[in-house]
């Protein structure tokens, strides 16, 4: 996985599929996945809108990496970090998957290792330090949710980042066009 196959990163995303799936676990996560083809290797890609920290291994189309290639695995995770300017999309090092932050507003959430000892209050001190209450955070990411059911975002905007190297700003704009009215007031709050 490492050298030929993964020289030009960007193509990962051409053939991307979208589909939703509910984690079973927990009803507030939700994991968009789909089947992109690269020089002739099919993979699963996984996006989710949170952050998962409780992985510690990599896997590429459902197999595990082997330990002796996870320096190679991390090597392709920070290539495709490197691409994907936009700070709401990012691969997490420890499950492999591209992730979603919840987001588009100037904060970008994310959680470290836990602490056992933490209360609830500790962790929103620290999840929500850029003045998004806990709150908040869960109805913006069930309208990113409930729009991308309604139409299909996720895919042409991979694929123009990628392709088009635009900045994050001009992104931002472009979907901005793209949300149904009925969203856009109530996600303005969330935006710059």
């Amino acid at each position: 996985m490492s050298g030929e196959v993964f020289t030009d990163v960007k193509n990962i995303y051409n053939q991307l599929g979208i589909q939703f799936n509910n984690d079973a676990k927990d009803n507030s996560v939700y994991t968009i996945t789909g089947l992109c083809t690269f020089r002739k290797l099919t993979m699963i890609v996984g996006v989710v809108h949170h952050y998962w920290p409780h992985f510690n291994q990599i896997w590429i189309d459902r197999i595990v990496v082997p330990k002796e290639k996870m320096s190679a695995a991390h090597d392709l995770v920070d290539r495709i970090n490197s691409i994907l300017v936009y700070d709401h999309f990012k691969i997490n090092p420890d499950s492999g998957t591209i992730q979603l932050y919840a987001g588009f507003y100037s904060g970008m959430i994310g959680s470290g290792e836990g602490d056992e000892e933490e209360t609830d209050k500790d962790l929103d001190e620290k999840e929500f330090s850029d003045g998004m209450d806990g709150y908040s955070f869960g109805y913006l990411r069930m309208l990113i949710c409930q729009m991308t059911n309604h139409f299909s975002l996720f895919s042409p905007l991979f694929k123009k980042i990628v392709k088009t190297e635009k900045q994050p700003s001009e992104i931002i704009e472009e979907f901005w066009d793209k949300v149904p009215k009925k969203y856009k007031r109530e996600l303005r709050e969330f935006l710059e």
